[in-house]
């Protein structure tokens, strides 16, 4: 619904031209407001970044056990050869 036709549905219904046009800016500033598209656009995004990021953690602490594994068994070699 435009501004013009807003403005003339209320003031028809009775509501005086200064409330009408106040009600109508109030409207016409609302126009920045997400959608719920736009919301469930968000939603994924975060949800794709976050399995992304628990993926690149569970990487990362396989490859710190395999080292404190390593790093065990040789400094048990060692200890044995000692």
């Amino acid at each position: 619904m435009s501004e013009i036709a807003l403005y003339n549905a209320l003031t028809k219904l009775g509501l005086p031209p200064d409330e009408a046009k106040e009600a109508v800016a109030d409207v016409a500033s609302t126009k920045d407001v997400a959608t719920k598209q736009d919301i469930k656009e968000i939603k994924h995004y975060i949800d794709t970044a976050i399995a992304k990021q628990n993926a690149k953690m569970e990487r990362l602490f396989r490859q710190q056990m395999m080292w404190i594994v390593g790093v065990g068994l040789a400094v048990i070699g060692v200890i044995k050869y000692l």
